[in-house]
Order: structure tokens, then C-alpha cells, then sequence
């Protein structure tokens, strides 16, 4: 049995080192013609990464170039989800952090995600963890800087992000990626009438059918088109409507990431995903949302939903009311 402190002396057989080497280079032959095949290759060479996957020889070779592609390939959750793995195992192995890698994709993949705040947490861990230059290779300068504690401004650090990430991921994407057409335009815009027909006539799976054949004429990658981003909060709703939760929670989560729309921006989103928190027993994170709709869409967002999401919202401006003594 490979123990935690023996793990990362285990060899694998040569055929396998040779197999993963090989995929990681296919994924960088793709990267500017179809990062998605890209992080699909990057993919491969985790699946046939042994256990204990985050703690071996090759977990940092393949880690470092797999979640890169997956957030540039718009799989954000399922970036940000491995590098919290990858931190947490690195966390809970018994001995000083020595490896920084996973702290600063964690980092990144939380920009991303537009949660400013935790990723200079998680940077700035890293740079008490002694992370190296190297590390941040391939990345903006920007990432290091917050990591220095040099760049606080949250706001700042979007507008960097904006213009150093997501402004090339466009570029690229342009140039490689399929684009709507004018004609899938209008065959989204008359499914979208016929999807708002359904739904107004309260037949809301019809009107989710719908709403998802709308859906799936948007290209990949998905995150980078504007239509899907509140097509999937459409669906999430009427999915929402049928009670539903964890098939509305998949769609809203993807409203949510929309790099274009800037999802997390939108209140109506907000307001559904936390009433599926509530709905789900997630009070924690129910509170965090339907407080970020009323911030962003006030009293107006609630009127026509059951009191009990308001009165949490209520519950919360009055502790912390009194917190600070007003």
C-alpha cells in the first residue's frame, strides 16, 4: 500500500510515464486549434493517472497543464474543483507545504470564476507557502502581483483580468472557434418565442424542451456567447418551476460562469440559486445568493416569490444590524 509518505517515490512503469508524456504534448499541438480536444487530451492523462492521483510523481505534471486548458476551455467548475482537490490533499498530508502549484490554479480558477476576494486569499497563501517564480510561468504578471500583496483593488483586479485573460481568450477563440451564424441567430430568437409561450402558458417542462434545443445550437465553448447565458437561466427556471432542483442548480451554476454576461451579476440568476440552496438544505449558501439578489435587484426581486426567501434575507440585515450597532 502507497502511503501518504511514500506516495511520491512510487515509479510508474515506463510504458505509462511515455503514454501521459505523449498526450500532454497532442494537447499542446491542439491548444490553438481546439483547446476543448486539448483539455479532452489533458483529460485522458488524468483518468490514467494511478492513486493516489494527487499525491504521485506525475500529479504535478499533469495537474499544471490539465487545469490551464480546463479554464480555458470555459470547464471552469471542473477546474476549480481539482485544484481545491489538489490543494486540500497537499493541506492534509502531515508536513509543511512545499507545493505551491495547486494554490495558484486554485487562484486562478476562483478569477474565473468572478470570486475576487477568495482568490487573493488563495494567492496570497501561496506566497506564505514560498511559492517560486516558476510557479506562475505561462500566467499573467498580475497573478504574482496580487500574490506580493501589491494589487488589493478587487475592481482593478477584474479590469486586468478582463483585459489580460479574458480579452485573449476572445482573440483566440475568434480566430478557432465556430461563431453564430445569422441564421442559428434566428432560430434561437424563434425558439425563444415559442419557449416564452410555453412557459407564460405555465407548461414549463415544454417550455425548458424548448429553451434547451435553443441551447444546444451555441458552439462551444458555450461560456463565451451571450445567448447562453440566459438561455441556461431560462431553463434553470422552468426547471426550477417543476421542482426540479438539481437539474435547475446544473443550468443556473452555467448562467452563473457566463464570461460574456457576466452571470454573477445577475440578480433573477442569484435569486433561483438561492431558493434551490433553501430548497436543497444548503442554508449557508441560500443566504450568500438571495443576499447578492437583493443587493443587486432589491425588494423588487422578491415580490412575487414565497416570503420565507425574503424573510432569510430580513434575517440577515437584521444581524447585521445589530453586529454593527445601528
Amino acid at each position: 500500500m502507497v502511503t501518504k509518505k511514500n506516495a511520491k517515490t512510487a515509479v510508474l512503469p515506463d510504458e505509462l510515464a511515455n503514454i501521459l508524456h505523449d498526450l500532454l504534448r497532442d494537447a499542446e499541438g491542439l491548444r490553438e486549434s481546439d483547446v476543448q480536444l486539448a483539455a479532452n487530451t489533458t483529460a485522458a492523462a488524468w483518468a490514467l493517472v494511478p492513486e493516489p492521483k494527487f499525491d504521485n510523481k506525475y500529479t504535478y505534471l499533469v495537474l499544471s497543464n490539465h487545469i490551464p486548458y480546463l479554464l480555458s476551455a470555459g470547464r471552469l467548475h471542473e477546474a476549480h474543483n481539482l485544484a481545491g482537490q489538489w490543494a486540500a490533499d497537499v493541506e492534509g498530508g502531515g508536513e509543511p507545504v512545499r507545493e505551491t502549484k495547486p494554490y495558484v490554479l486554485l487562484g486562478a480558477s476562483l478569477l474565473y470564476l468572478q470570486k475576487t476576494a477568495q482568490a487573493k486569499t488563495i494567492f496570497r497563501m501561496a506566497r506564505r507557502y514560498g511559492v517560486r517564480m516558476h510557479e506562475f510561468q505561462g500566467m499573467p504578471r498580475f497573478y504574482r502581483t496580487i500574490a506580493d500583496g501589491k494589487l488589493n483593488d478587487e475592481v482593478v483586479i477584474q479590469q486586468y483580468f478582463q483585459q489580460e485573460v479574458i480579452q485573449a481568450e476572445r482573440t483566440r477563440h475568434a480566430a478557432t472557434s465556430a461563431e453564430i451564424t445569422t441564421d442559428i441567430t434566428r432560430q434561437i430568437e424563434t425558439l425563444n418565442t415559442k419557449g416564452q409561450e410555453a412557459y407564460d402558458e405555465r407548461n414549463y417542462a415544454k417550455a425548458a424542451r424548448i429553451w434547451i434545443q435553443a441551447l444546444d445550437l451555441i458552439p462551444p465553448p458555450q461560456e463565451y456567447f451571450s445567448d447562453s447565458g440566459w438561455l441556461n437561466t431560462a431553463i434553470g427556471d422552468a426547471c426550477f418551476m417543476l421542482k426540479k432542483y438539481q437539474e435547475a442548480l446544473q443550468y443556473l451554476l452555467a448562467a452563473k460562469s457566463n464570461i460574456v454576461e457576466n452571470g454573477s451579476l445577475n440578480a433573477f440568476t442569484m435569486l433561483r440559486l438561492g431558493q434551490i440552496m433553501l430548497e436543497t438544505g444548503e442554508e449557508h449558501e441560500a443566504r450568500e445568493y438571495l443576499m447578492r439578489a437583493y443587493l443587486l435587484g432589491g425588494t423588487k426581486i422578491f415580490e412575487k416569490e414565497d416570503v420565507r426567501y425574503f424573510e432569510l434575507v430580513k434575517h440577515q440585515l437584521e444581524l447585521k444590524s445589530q453586529s454593527t450597532g445601528h
